[in-house]
């Protein structure tokens, strides 16, 4: 569900979530000194902040989120760890507006697409490759395995006087493997896709790299 309304409920509950650390880790190994990294769906900061202790050296850093709540706590956060992040409200599907293509070396979203409905994966992920310069990379989570949508339960709550149904499992939604391998594939300039997993869950860390 990829809507301001899900999102801001979720955030005024105060939740500052937890990424997988061998997820962060693996993007913040592979990135090259001074390169400038987009994340895509940044939530409150966690990632974007870790990002800039654990690796001083690199360039711009920029993360974005749907939800003004998320954004307006990320820059506190970010004020009370003295990082150098820059936070904006942006939807991912209105990114070619506001960023320029080929700004970025390397874009990042963990744990946050395989939240949304199949039907919009393409275009989010469309979305996020076009900052990327040529020979740049794209990292992606998502969980390895097929999640039956119609057994999911849901509860209803009130935002701004208007009920909306929000999935009582946080991974109510999932990017498989062989379906992210055909969309990234289909789109202009990749060069490879490529997979991590961790041995024993089912996590999977897609990563995608722009033709030079």
């Amino acid at each position: 569900m990829n809507s301001p309304e899900y999102w801001e409920i979720r955030h005024k509950r105060d939740m500052w979530p937890r990424r997988s650390e061998w997820a962060l880790s693996l993007v913040i190994n592979s990135i090259p000194q001074g390169a400038d990294v987009l994340e895509v769906g940044g939530g409150q900061g966690a990632c974007a902040i870790e990002l800039r202790q654990r690796r001083p050296d690199l360039g711009r850093i920029l993360s974005f989120d749907i939800s003004p709540t998320a954004i307006a706590k990320a820059k506190v956060n970010a004020a009370n760890a003295r990082a150098d992040v820059e936070f904006k409200v942006l939807d991912v599907f209105e990114l070619d507006k506001y960023i320029q293509k080929r700004t970025f070396d390397y874009a990042f979203s963990l744990q946050n697409m395989e939240h949304w409905s199949p039907k919009l994966h393409r275009a989010s992920l469309v979305q996020t490759v076009l900052p990327v310069r040529p020979g740049g990379k794209i990292f992606i989570t998502g969980v390895g395995k097929s999640w039956d949508l119609s057994k999911m339960n849901y509860s209803p709550m009130m935002y701004n006087g208007k009920e909306i149904q929000v999935p009582n499992d946080y991974h109510y939604n999932n990017w498989c493997e062989q379906e992210m391998y055909d969309m990234a594939t289909s789109l202009d300039n990749i060069e490879s896709v490529r997979f991590f997993k961790r041995r024993g869950q089912d996590r999977v860390i897609t990563e995608i790299t722009k033709a030079s």
